[in-house]
């Protein structure tokens, strides 16, 4: 449950994320983005990565990417398959992948498993808010680097307009990408992946 919950706050914080991109009424806006899958959500994403002249805008918005495709990919296994076998501290789940009708993909999914990935996604939930707010920040600003908005912050500051309590814009640190969940492989299938478990 906790997965799906922190993955449906993913979810919509990726949507967040170009709203300071598109030059659209909020109304407007909302709509477009309520219509658009994630496939189409993070080509546009991507394509506003491309026109981003702050590197290190560009590549907080590419790591919002990696990890978000990362969440989708375990929050899907998670949702659509079915339970096979449970245990007190594991769970056995199987799911089809959609490109291979025929193939059966196996997941132990030991608790602390199941608790690592709902922790990585709330990590992403608050690096996705925290991008968020500084793309916010810089549009209410006015634009720039991470360095003039934090200039700006200060001349206004000095004018009275904010107290010295309040912290410049800052980009944040980017947390580890999500792991994702590996299928078990069936014996047949081992010696092409060794490593596997």
């Amino acid at each position: 449950g906790v997965v799906v919950v922190n993955y449906n706050v993913i979810e919509w914080w990726f949507s967040q994320l170009m709203r300071y991109h598109v030059d659209k009424s909020e109304g407007v806006y909302s709509t477009i983005i309520h219509y658009l899958n994630n496939s189409a959500r993070i080509k546009l994403l991507q394509e506003f990565i491309e026109k981003e002249e702050d590197p290190k805008v560009r590549d907080r918005l590419s790591h919002c990417i990696r990890c978000f495709k990362v969440c989708i990919e375990n929050r899907n296994i998670l949702l659509h398959a079915i339970t096979r076998q449970h245990s007190d501290n594991q769970i056995m789940v199987s799911k089809r992948p959609a490109d291979n009708a025929k193939k059966e993909l196996h997941f132990p999914l030991p608790l602390p498993t199941l608790r690592k990935v709902a922790d990585e996604m709330s990590a992403v939930v608050s690096f996705l808010a925290d991008v968020t707010f500084y793309l916010a920040n810089r549009h209410l600003n006015g634009g720039g680097t991470e360095e003039e908005l934090e200039a700006k912050l200060r001349e206004k500051q000095r004018a009275g307009f904010y107290s010295d309590q309040v912290l410049p814009p800052t980009l944040p640190e980017k947390p580890p990408q999500p792991s994702k969940l590996s299928p078990r492989l069936p014996a047949g299938d081992r010696q092409d992946a060794p490593d596997q478990p």
